[in-house]
């Protein structure tokens, strides 16, 4: 994948005139999380959540991408001034930075206030490629699913027009940036509403990560241990820590 990905980009290095590919831009996209269905369990508390939150929360995100490189973070969410869900909705950013050419994940989380610093290998899947089309964006795009952890289904669709292989939160490794993402189990998607073909600056596809470092593995584990005791539904909110 590696190989098929840099040669996508010397490919679109040499059409930089063309409208075949394009090498540079923003994406911005509408995350949608289901809260009624992301919270699980019959108990009164439940009810009573379940009762006066929204039944989605609705966040935007962005992407910037420029000659195989990304940056993925979080930009505005519509619960901002809701303190009694911000521990569900607020607490957590995620940026991604991803390099085709060398294969390079950085990422760096805040979840409930202790920051993580993840450097190590971008995560890959292993895609199944569709020959279904979707138009987002005004962009056609190709579908692709993949599994995560064995059983978590993930649904992407992505744009071979855009140079890439950047996405959602940690989610890439297709042949072009991925402009609709679905997680069911997840009760998420991500799908684009804007994209802007631009010069993308050197700061836009930067993320400097201040403090230890330390890779999936050990991100994972800690992850684990502090969650484990979250209830029944506990590996559900570890994955939507972990992507």
């Amino acid at each position: 994948m590696k190989q098929l990905l840099t040669i996508l980009i010397l490919i679109g290095a040499t059409l930089t005139g063309s409208a075949q590919f394009l090498q540079q831009g923003r994406v911005v996209y509408e995350k949608k999380m289901n809260l009624e269905k992301s919270l699980t369990g019959n108990d009164s508390w439940t009810e009573m959540m379940r009762s006066k939150m929204p039944k989605y929360h609705i966040t935007e995100t962005e992407l910037y991408f420029r000659n195989g490189e990304s940056l993925y973070m979080p930009i505005k969410s519509d619960a901002a001034n809701n303190e009694m869900f911000s521990w569900v909705t607020n607490r957590m950013s995620n940026e991604v930075y991803r390099n085709d050419t060398t294969g390079l994940m950085r990422n760096r989380k805040t979840i409930y206030g202790n920051a993580y610093n993840i450097e190590d290998s971008a995560t890959q899947l292993n895609w199944k490629l569709s020959n279904d089309t979707r138009t987002i964006a005004g962009y056609e795009c190709r579908k692709a699913e993949a599994r995560m952890y064995d059983s978590i289904l993930v649904v992407a669709f992505y744009c071979e027009k855009l140079v890439g292989s950047g996405g959602p939160e940690t989610i890439g490794g297709l042949p072009g940036i991925i402009l609709g993402l679905a997680i069911p189990r997840m009760h998420t998607t991500w799908f684009a509403k804007e994209v802007q073909i631009m010069t993308v600056p050197d700061d836009k596809v930067t993320l400097t990560m201040k403090g230890k470092k330390m890779n999936k593995v050990t991100f994972e584990k800690n992850v684990t241990d502090v969650t484990k005791d979250w209830g029944a539904d506990w590996r559900k909110k570890v994955w939507q820590l972990l992507i």
